[in-house]
């Protein structure tokens, strides 16, 4: 209406005279070469838009965004995943090439941010067979490298993937799934692996933080520890409030998880002994006591309302 009033000329008339101009720009469009469309799926790229979307959907209890979390989950465990092996490409119906160290742990690290979203446990039980089988693919103990690639004859010299550039390394994002896993299951010899790899990582990260960006976090994550954010004892629905409010704030390296025999992480840092219903919050294996008010926790968490 604005270019109608500023050329003068009635509206009808305008939209039918743009319409003309649009169907002969396609057709003249149409003629010339169409540019490279790059439809494959990629396993590490999905994994992080995967990831995005489950911590915003929780975030922000958006339905829409956690539903796209699990679709997009679900479809990487079904085309991509086989046995204990993950692809890196689906095109077309097919999948194609071994996955790489980068795409093992973007998929536990985004299996792990669903879990945290829904509590549904066969997620967290992924997590860690991604994460054993990238293991036992690319981690070398006599040297604690994290390798790029499995091992093959057609490459004689296999790279280790531990610069940060536009995302995190595979080391990067490796180091930081196995690192929360142990948050969760409470298994030392995840945490130890990291370590070894850190020792030989963590100098050069400090020394130039800026090709080390993601891996400078999991450094600080690996001094100060997960904080662990545990909804022990209860029905379901009874800490539905906390989960809410944790999920809705930035907790630096969190592992939130309902307490079940199968998350051992939480009996490892609350003990075996019975204690009482509640909300707890631990940071380097020390949990504060039982909070069961929205305000207490938010101070728990250093948040405010």
């Amino acid at each position: 209406s604005a270019l109608a009033k500023r050329l003068g000329q009635p509206e009808p008339e305008l939209r039918v005279a743009l319409e003309e101009a649009r169907q002969r720009l396609f057709e003249a469009r149409e003629v010339r070469p169409k540019p490279f469309r790059d439809e494959k799926i990629i396993t590490s790229w999905n994994a992080m838009m995967v990831g995005t979307f489950a911590e915003a959907g929780a975030a922000f209890a958006e339905p829409r965004w956690l539903e796209r979390a699990e679709r997009g989950l679900r479809f990487l465990h079904e085309h991509l995943w086989e046995g204990d092996a993950l692809f890196r490409i689906y095109k077309e119906g097919r999948r194609q090439r071994p996955g790489f160290l980068v795409d093992y742990a973007e998929l536990a690290n985004a299996a792990m941010d669903f879990y945290e979203a829904s509590f549904e446990l066969a997620w967290l039980r992924w997590a860690k067979a991604l994460l054993d089988s990238a293991l036992s693919r690319f981690f070398d103990a006599d040297s604690a490298s994290l390798y790029f690639s499995e091992p093959s004859e057609d490459l004689p010299l296999r790279t280790e993937d531990h610069i940060d550039n536009a995302v995190a390394s595979g080391s990067s994002s490796m180091l930081r799934a196995l690192l929360r896993l142990n948050a969760f299951l409470g298994e030392a010899r995840y945490a130890e692996l990291a370590e070894r790899v850190l020792e030989r990582r963590a100098a050069s990260a400090l020394e130039n933080p800026f090709a080390h960006g993601a891996l400078v976090g999991v450094v600080d994550a690996w001094l100060h520890g997960n904080c662990q954010i545990v909804l022990s004892e209860g029905d379901e629905a009874e800490h539905d409030w906390a989960a809410d409010l944790v999920r809705s704030v930035f907790v630096l390296d969190r592992a939130l998880m309902r307490a079940c025999p199968e998350l051992s992480g939480a009996e490892a840092v609350l003990g075996p002994e019975a204690r009482p219903p509640g909300v707890y919050v631990c940071r380097e294996r020390t949990c504060s006591p039982a909070v069961n008010e929205p305000e207490a926790l938010r101070t728990l968490l250093g948040t405010s309302s």
